[in-house]
């Protein structure tokens, strides 16, 4: 039974390793969400500037109702852009690995940094403070 077991993960080490090599650059996943991205920037980038260009002909009430319609749309693009971009942060298992990142207690620096900012009692002790003159 354990001959059965190891064989079995000997197995799919084998194929992970066969998988990974044969995989160079991104996944697939990865690669389209750029792309998605990209495409939406430039979306966006046509879209203001035939709007924007529609103002530069308008004027009285009618600039400010395409201003309106402008912004509105443009809210729309900007939150359709960055859903995108969450999910490209979380493509190949990225946003498993910054999450663990931000929940790490304590970094070597963060300790570093602890020691420098905080007194000893030694040095609290004997420290020498400023006199000021009362006002």
């Amino acid at each position: 039974m354990l001959e059965e077991q190891l064989n079995r993960a000997k197995q799919k080490i084998h194929s992970f390793q066969q998988h990974s090599a044969d995989t160079v650059g991104p996944g697939q996943e990865h690669e389209e969400l750029r792309r998605r991205v990209e495409s939406g920037v430039r979306e966006l980038w046509y879209f203001v500037r035939s709007e924007v260009r529609k103002l530069d002909q308008t004027h009285g009430p009618l600039r400010r109702r395409l201003t309106d319609n402008l912004l509105h749309d443009l809210g729309t693009q900007q939150r359709s852009i960055m859903t995108d971009l969450f999910h490209f942060s979380h493509v190949d298992g990225a946003g498993d690995w910054r999450q663990k990142e931000a929940n790490r207690d304590t970094t070597p620096h963060d300790e570093e940094d602890k020691r420098d900012t905080t007194p000893h009692k030694e040095k609290v002790e004997t420290a020498k403070y400023p006199m000021y003159p009362s006002l």
